[in-house]
């Protein structure tokens, strides 16, 4: 349980018409980012890198096998993937990719993720797909994707502009993320109504418990100092519950432990102090839940008496991670101190919210020491106003007043965009647009109109100009639409 994953930030701030621009736009509300044919590497290290996906399972088609937690259907007839035919063309990874054709809106071949709780973040790279844009003489052309069998997305270059999807050989790489609120990735629908012979190779997916590095310490990482024993754990500041008084921290609620007793004497069992939180009655169907109000960027938590190897955990409604020596080989079950367990989020995925601990034995258990890195910080974005006063001839001092110097500047005074910004789905738009008194700098200004909450003005921008972002850089993420029929999922 040491695999990591990076995923996009979003970090928008205007002020008059200047901006600190930032990444990432949903898609459908998951969001799919798009690379260039150029993100190809023979290193597939460094290639897995730049598209972001390090860490997870993949797919290369170089062997009639399939990952074990991945099907195909739909593709046949015309599926293949021969490692005795040669490909190096059109292949992302060794020499072979899966070629397919005879796939439509109808009948659509499919990748299916067979992973417990679903895929959080699924990679696919595309070679010779055609027919970026509609044929006028069959407007069914474009490729298509869908999501959880949401609505078709075209594969062109009007969503995906990255994509080289013109010819032959690479056309570029997708990647879906998933994001709060949205079902898990189950199945991916592929189609072309233009009946091509299209290939895809180097399928990457990751689970949500793949997302969360788990580091496992023996039963000898306690020390009767507690500073000591948490230098030793990577828990130095965190915010500590002892279980030495019947109050619980403010951030942390339990919930669903059935018996639950704390404080609970305990001194061969306890992580700090003398007591523990002991309980029973839970199980799969009704697990003990560790509830941190904030989220968490990394959570610990002290086991003692954890004496089966049927016991688990589950992050954030994740798939199920059994607690035993075959995932967490310094853990020593049974009685007394059974050992420690450090949980971590990668930057930028979820926080740690919830944590559930299950007992299909019904054993009592004990857990101390639960530290946790508390999200609970100011609001992430700070909007100030000024008054029209502030204005100056002057953009130099103007830009001194707002708190704005040294920004890159959009002045809209030529029919041209700074490099990086785009500007969709302002109904109508003009600019330059002379107004005069209305001007912020310069003699002109964008004018629109045409926007509503359902259908607002975005600003964009292009996420190659994060480069200092790792796995991120050469992609570009677009917003495309898809209502999912799955509850509880929301919709942009």
């Amino acid at each position: 349980m040491n695999i990591r994953n990076d995923f996009p930030r979003r970090a928008l701030l205007i002020g008059s018409l200047s901006v600190v621009l930032g990444t990432g736009h949903r898609a459908g509300a998951y969001l799919i980012t798009d690379f260039g044919a150029s993100a190809d590497n023979p290193n597939t290290a460094d290639m897995d890198i730049a598209l972001g996906v390090t860490g997870y399972q993949i797919e290369d088609f170089e062997d009639t096998t399939l990952h074990p937690d991945l099907t195909l259907t739909g593709f046949t007839p015309g599926a293949s993937f021969d490692p005795n035919q040669n490909n190096a063309g059109e292949a992302w990874d060794g020499n072979h990719v899966l070629s397919f054709y005879a796939v439509n809106d109808a009948s659509p071949g499919a990748l299916n993720f067979n992973v417990a709780g679903g895929a959080t973040s699924v990679g696919f790279a595309l070679s010779s797909w055609h027919y970026p844009n509609l044929d006028l003489q069959n407007p069914q052309r474009p490729n298509r994707l869908r999501i959880n069998g949401g609505a078709w997305i075209d594969i062109d270059n009007t969503n995906f502009p990255n994509l080289d999807i013109v010819g032959n050989g690479r056309s570029g790489y997708l990647r879906i993320d998933q994001e709060p609120g949205d079902a898990p990735i189950t199945i991916l629908e592929l189609s072309d109504p233009g009946d091509e012979s299209l290939r895809i190779d180097h399928v990457a997916f990751v689970t949500e418990s793949q997302l969360y590095t788990i580091t496992d310490f023996a039963p000898s990482a306690y020390d009767a100092d507690p500073a000591t024993m948490d230098a030793t754990l990577g828990t130095t500041g965190f915010t500590i519950e002892d279980f030495e008084d019947g109050t619980l921290h403010p951030e942390l609620t339990l919930t669903g432990f059935g018996s639950l007793t704390f404080p609970a004497a305990g001194p061969s069992d306890a992580w700090d102090g003398s007591n523990v939180a002991e309980f029973s009655g839970v199980t799969e169907g009704s697990p003990g839940v560790l509830t941190f109000i904030n989220g968490a960027a990394s959570v610990g938590i002290g086991l003692s008496s954890f004496n089966n190897a049927t016991n688990s955990l589950r992050i954030n409604g994740g798939p199920s991670i059994t607690i035993d020596t075959t995932n967490f080989p310094n853990l020593a079950l049974g009685d007394g101190r059974s050992g420690y367990l450090r949980i971590d989020r990668p930057e930028g995925a979820p926080p740690i919210s919830v944590i559930e601990i299950a007992d299909p034995d019904d054993e009592a258990l004990r857990i101390d020491h639960v530290a946790f890195d508390s999200l609970a910080l100011p609001r992430v974005y700070t909007i100030t106003d000024f008054a029209p006063s502030v204005y100056e001839a002057d953009t130099a001092s103007m830009n001194a007043t707002l708190g704005i110097t040294g920004y890159t500047v959009e002045d809209f005074e030529d029919g041209g965009l700074v490099s990086g910004l785009a500007l969709a789905r302002f109904g109508f738009l003009s600019f330059p647009d002379a107004v005069g008194a209305g001007v912020w700098d310069g003699g002109n200004v964008a004018s629109f109109y045409g926007v509503t909450e359902s259908i607002p003005g975005t600003l964009d921008r292009d996420q190659h100009h994060e480069l200092s972002q790792p796995g991120h850089c050469g992609g570009r993420a677009q917003r495309v639409f898809a209502n999912r029929p799955a509850p509880g999922c929301r919709s942009d």
